[in-house]
């Protein structure tokens, strides 16, 4: 009901002003991915985004994905280590979000992919795995 549209809405503003905070709580946030209000999983697997958009944009202001190479201590290269490793497994999570039962939530995922390439947060490497989604999407019988 209401509620959970009022919660969804928190949660992706939440994401939007302080996505470092929601970065830190992300464990928890994970597990709403299964619940079986939609609009729920729509709005965690937007935040994941939004949460994605900003570890690899600040990953690029620091050089991309040379950075590591260019860094000037070896905890400097640990931090662009594990944030390279948190957005990839942010970028799993959305992959496997991409079969979710409910194609509202599909969409959302597309929708999700479509704003990081546009912020050009998305991996070279992750952009064929990304197309291919958008084209089972577009396979999909529901999205009809």
């Amino acid at each position: 009901g209401a509620s959970v549209r009022h919660l969804a809405n928190f949660l992706v503003a939440l994401a939007e002003r302080t996505p470092r905070v929601v970065l830190s709580k992300f464990p928890l946030l994970l597990k709403h991915l299964e619940s079986e209000a939609h609009p729920i999983r729509i709005a965690v697997v937007s935040a994941l985004g939004l949460v994605c958009a900003e570890c690899f944009t600040a990953d690029l202001a620091r050089g991309g994905e040379a950075g590591a190479a260019a860094a000037d201590d070896d905890t400097s290269l640990h931090v662009l280590e594990v944030e390279r490793r948190t957005r990839d497994t942010l970028l799993d999570v959305l992959v496997e979000r991409a079969h979710d039962v409910n194609a509202f939530v599909r969409s959302a995922v597309i929708k999700t992919w479509t704003m990081l390439t546009r912020r050009r947060a998305v991996p070279k490497l992750r952009i064929h795995a990304a197309a291919q989604l958008a084209l089972d999407r577009l396979r999909d019988k529901s999205a009809l």
